[in-house]
């Protein structure tokens, strides 16, 4: 779970996301997603920084 939840803050860094104090019980809760979930989640994390030309205005 540990190397889930520095995963899971590295992407929302990378992203340009910085966690609120509130936000460190739904990383934990979040790290805890099995691992198929949890790359899926980093996976949607890192591509928001990427949204196709049709999602631009």
């Amino acid at each position: 779970m540990d190397r889930r939840r520095l995963d899971l803050q590295a992407a929302l860094t990378a992203a340009g996301i910085s966690p609120l104090p509130g936000d460190l019980e739904a990383i934990y809760i979040l790290s805890s997603l099995d691992d198929e979930t949890h790359a899926a989640l980093v996976r949607w994390i890192t591509q928001t920084r990427r949204a196709p030309r049709a999602w631009t205005v």
